[in-house]
């Protein structure tokens, strides 16, 4: 299905006149469906249908969890490069096939689109790193889809994410979105995240983050003003 598209095409000839379905007279486009490479980047059209089958899988019986999976293994091993980095988006706990996704030389020079589903399955910084090599360095903001992804990374990295989101709150374009990331790096209980919050305080929406930081690991807060 991902390698399935609905294109919108202009017929031969170009624009037409009146028609019951085009009254107004505009340009008589038709849809028609397209079938792409193994590597097309698909994600505007599927994404969603992905994750939904991902809430699914998360909420199901571990009985219908095993089959589904098992289905998952079926087609993984079609070789498909496409079904490999969906069943690692599909099942994240199957560590040993994100490893192998980001081992495998077919996945260098994907498209974003494609290598960005190992980033809510990954749960080691090493993994991130990984993926920033396998998109070129992108930031991260380019290949994370949307919140949702984000949430996922942090609560399966934990507080080595530090570093990635720092470089999220970097990228932002707004005083909301930085303070919805800095707000995410006052949540983890490291050096790194204060650190990293501390060397941005100057900047829009920090401050607040860098605050409720101070409340949350006080001794923390304390240790640093005190440093030289």
């Amino acid at each position: 299905m991902g390698r399935l598209a609905v294109e919108t095409s202009r017929p031969p000839g170009g624009a037409v006149g009146w028609t019951p379905w085009n009254p107004y007279g505009r340009i008589d486009w038709y849809e028609t469906v397209e079938f792409h490479a193994d590597d097309f980047a698909w994600w505007m059209y599927h994404g969603g249908d992905l994750a939904r089958l991902r809430a699914h899988l998360a909420a199901a019986s571990d009985s219908e969890y095993v089959a589904a999976a098992d289905q998952v293994a079926t087609m993984r091993a079609t070789g498909s490069i496409r079904a490999r980095l969906i069943s690692s988006y599909l099942l994240p706990q199957r560590q040993d096939w994100v490893e192998a996704d980001l081992a495998d030389p077919m996945t260098v020079g994907l498209s974003r689109e494609l290598t960005r589903l190992l980033v809510p399955a990954a749960t080691t910084a090493a993994q991130l790193d990984r993926i920033a090599q396998l998109t070129g360095g992108a930031p991260l903001d380019s290949i994370l889809f949307g919140k949702a992804h984000l949430y996922n990374m942090v609560c399966q990295v934990g507080p080595t994410s530090a570093p990635a989101v720092a470089a999220l709150l970097d990228s932002c374009r707004t005083v909301k979105d930085r303070q919805f990331v800095a707000g995410i790096l006052a949540q983890l209980p490291s050096d790194e995240a204060y650190r990293a919050l501390l060397e941005r305080s100057d900047q829009p929406g920090v401050a607040t983050a860098l605050a409720k930081a101070d409340k949350r690991c006080p001794r923390r807060a304390t240790r640093f003003s005190e440093s030289p």
